[in-house]
């Protein structure tokens, strides 16, 4: 399929939410962004369907890093103030006359989840246009050990929360065998783990452009001194503890290691959990906490260290930030979340047993000891790259859509 040929109405819906400078410019979340860049060059109409954030503007300033401006061609369809969680599952505040409206004229809405609100937005959508789901992630997100609130009132509140989970896990089921036309998703453990009935196209949401892929040779570890990067939001679902007791092990062993840690988060507790960890093992030399970053400055984090880790104690669907390390030929070293081991088939990474300290261990060693070893990886994680890069990812995506034959 040529670049630029139009083959297309198509809708997006995304969990997130938009916001708008003093100027009246809309920002959205990365993801949603690069999408609509490459999106309206191969559709004839790309509508985004958003929830509405808070506040009516604010200074270009102040907002967020994670906030990019939405491409001016990408049309936009606010279905509502941006609520809590289980508000969304029930449509609370949900602008279902806006989404049937504008739906009328689409060919196809692409429904992205799991997320509490996707079968609200499903029932809604005008018979006319077909729904496909684009799954990026398991909803089963029940680490091995939770981080634990103080009280009853709050640890009342977390078993709540993972009730929501669970429902949750069984609405994106029902969306995937009674609303949606066509299931997509970007991990291979989906159809079993969702119990897809329908025929589910396994399909990359690669966010990396061609463009961007900057692999180089990279320069020997220096085995006295590990620089380990660590890019992800910053909650007990990524298990950084981890990555902590790790460093601790190795340090016993006389591997010095120092770990730069990239990301945001919405529970100060859990960054103070994580400071008092870090005091405790003696490692407040050795961690450090960098807050978010914006995207474009990833590339160069990844180039000043030597292995990335990405953890996890619960599941996944293919991590954005694991696409933009290998774009830079850092080897990587991953937790083997359900799903994992079906993708990365070719050695693209070095998979550690999930919640397993010792096998972390290992595995930082392997690369830090084995500059082949850390070359292959880079050199398969490369060519895994250059088959799901953004162009190639969103063509694929049409691709699926466009040669999907419907039965009623």
């Amino acid at each position: 399929m040529s670049g630029n040929k139009k083959v297309m109405k198509l809708g997006y819906y995304n969990h997130g939410h938009f916001i708008k400078d003093q100027e009246g410019k809309v920002y959205v979340s990365f993801d949603v962004a690069i999408w609509a860049d490459r999106f309206v060059e191969l559709c004839d109409e790309f509508v985004v369907f958003l929830n509405r954030g808070v506040g009516n503007s604010f200074e270009k300033s102040k907002i967020s890093k994670s906030f990019y401006p939405l491409h001016p061609k990408a049309k936009l369809v606010d279905i509502g103030l941006q609520r809590p969680h289980w508000q969304k599952v029930i449509g609370i505040g949900l602008n279902k006359q806006a989404i049937i409206e504008s739906t009328a004229k689409l060919d196809w809405i692409i429904i992205q989840g799991p997320t509490p609100q996707q079968n609200v937005i499903a029932k809604s959508v005008h018979p006319n246009c077909k729904i496909a789901t684009l799954l990026v992630g398991l909803w089963k997100k029940w680490p091995k050990q939770m981080f634990r609130q103080s009280g009853l009132k709050n640890q009342f509140k977390e078993h709540l929360i993972n009730l929501l989970k669970w429902y949750n896990q069984y609405q994106t089921s029902v969306l995937m065998n009674k609303h949606a036309d066509l299931p997509m998703g970007n991990n291979p453990a989906m159809p079993v783990f969702y119990s897809c009935k329908k025929s589910f196209a396994l399909v990359s949401k690669g966010l990396v452009r061609a463009s961007e892929i900057q692999v180089s040779e990279r320069n020997p570890i220096d085995k006295k001194l590990i620089k380990l990067v660590f890019f992800s939001r910053l909650d007990p679902e990524k298990n950084l503890e981890l990555i902590l007791e790790a460093m601790t092990k190795l340090k016993s062993e006389g591997r010095m290691v120092v770990l730069k840690a990239f990301g945001g988060t919405p529970m100060k507790q859990y960054i103070d959990l994580i400071r008092k960890k870090v005091s405790e093992l003696g490692l407040e030399e050795h961690v450090h906490l960098m807050g978010e970053l914006p995207n474009h400055q990833k590339l160069e984090v990844f180039q000043d260290a030597d292995i990335y880790v990405f953890n996890t104690c619960t599941t996944e669907g293919f991590p954005r930030t694991v696409w933009e390390a290998m774009a830079t030929g850092i080897p990587i070293v991953c937790a083997n979340y359900p799903g994992a081991d079906q993708f990365f088939k070719n050695g693209e990474v070095r998979l550690f047993e999930q919640n397993n300290k010792q096998d972390l261990v290992n595995k930082i060693i392997e690369l830090s000891d084995n500059e082949d070893l850390r070359r292959h990886t880079s050199q398969m994680a490369y060519q895994l790259l250059q088959q799901n890069t953004l162009e190639k990812s969103t063509e694929n995506i049409i691709k699926v859509i466009s040669n999907y034959k419907f039965h009623a």
